[in-house]
């Protein structure tokens, strides 16, 4: 390693004019070192495993037969990009980036394995310059990484959840239905300490939050937030500048799961509630008021079906602009469920009224 060559050669010049300037040298090259390959480790992967965030391994020109994980901060510099090769020798992947921070340039990185990158990244910031990456089964991958899980609200019964920007403020949050407290729980994510918390929560609504979905129903610039009850049916709550009103009902069936979207394609939110058997079609005006349709999804001679929706969500399934819907279905009711299924409704249209006509396409 060079530190102590650089240390005693700024020394020797400097010595005696520029002494608080060489003690501050001293200290950076032993916070942040230069590793030299092959002088100072034989291969690529010993001088990352001996160095420190912030190190710069150089590497001579030659071929490298290995495969490296960069998993420190730290930049590889190749001495020429045709010149410093790094070959994977048909295994695995050549060059795997999985620390924030580190780099790779100036080198050639070839022969990965079957179904292997010649650089896979799987941390953010980076850098990857001045290198060929060639004779690779897949180039570049760049791919996500997750943090570890956190428990949050251990011990309640959290059954609905939504996500959407309440705040306006560009970052989504999590809505949960607390069925300890009845209560839809709003958790925001705290970039000071790296956790969701709870930023703010609804009013009780009357027990069993099943489903939970968001919308600006009376289109005042604040989202709202309408439930799916197990026992009482669709709920309603409005944002307002003083908080949240109190729940209001929309129909009084059994409530399973609910989504909003704009269905029949007048510019304004609708709801969609399924309800034991019963599929509800609510249709919103902008103001706060809704029209039900009770039914208009599976209607066999107007009569119940013992269907029951786990989840759904609306989709354009078909492409062809208008929104369908799309979920996990059980037969028979929500107490004794079988043949769990994904089923689809294709929406066809409005008619004269603006009413949804709708399709089925199972699968």
């Amino acid at each position: 390693m060079s530190r102590r060559l650089l240390v005693s050669v700024t020394v020797g010049i400097l010595f005696g004019t520029l002494l608080l300037w060489v003690n501050a040298s001293t200290m950076d090259a032993s916070a942040q070192s230069t590793i030299v390959v092959p002088r100072d480790y034989p291969t690529i992967q010993a001088a990352i495993d001996n160095a420190t965030d912030g190190d710069t391994i150089r590497i001579w020109d030659g071929t490298y037969y290995e495969n490296i994980v960069v998993n420190k901060s730290v930049s590889l510099i190749g001495n020429s990009t045709h010149g410093t090769v790094i070959d994977g020798s048909g295994s695995g992947d050549v060059v795997v980036l999985a620390k924030d921070g580190a780099s790779i340039s100036g080198v050639t990185i070839r022969n990965s394995g079957s179904g292997g990158c010649g650089v896979k990244v799987l941390a953010g910031n980076c850098s990857i310059s001045n290198c060929r990456i060639v004779e690779n089964h897949y180039g570049l991958a760049l791919l996500p990484t997750w943090s570890s899980p956190e428990v949050h609200g251990e011990g309640a019964d959290y059954t609905g959840m939504h996500s959407s920007d309440m705040d306006g403020d560009g970052v989504p949050e999590i809505l949960a239905g607390n069925r300890s407290t009845d209560r839809v729980e709003i958790w925001s994510y705290n970039s000071g300490s790296g956790r969701m918390g709870v930023s703010d929560t609804t009013g009780a609504f009357p027990r069993d939050i099943h489903g939970v979905a968001a919308g600006d129903f009376n289109e005042d610039g604040r989202l709202d937030v309408v439930t799916a009850l197990r026992s009482y049916g669709t709920y309603i709550t409005y944002k307002t500048a003083s908080g949240w009103t109190t729940p209001s009902r929309l129909q009084s069936r059994y409530g399973n799961a609910v989504t909003a979207a704009d269905f029949n394609g007048d510019g304004h939110l609708d709801i969609f509630a399924q309800q034991d058997g019963e599929d509800w079609m609510i249709y919103g005006d902008g103001t706060g008021s809704f029209t039900l349709d009770r039914n208009p999804v599976g209607v066999v001679n107007g009569a119940n079906l013992r269907w029951s929706w786990s989840s759904l969500s609306a989709v354009d399934l078909d492409g062809d602009g208008d929104l369908d819907l799309a979920g996990t279905w059980t037969q028979s009711n929500y107490w004794t469920p079988r043949d769990l299924f994904v089923r689809g409704f294709l929406n066809k249209g409005t008619d004269s009224s603006g009413i949804v006509r709708w399709g089925v396409n199972e699968s």
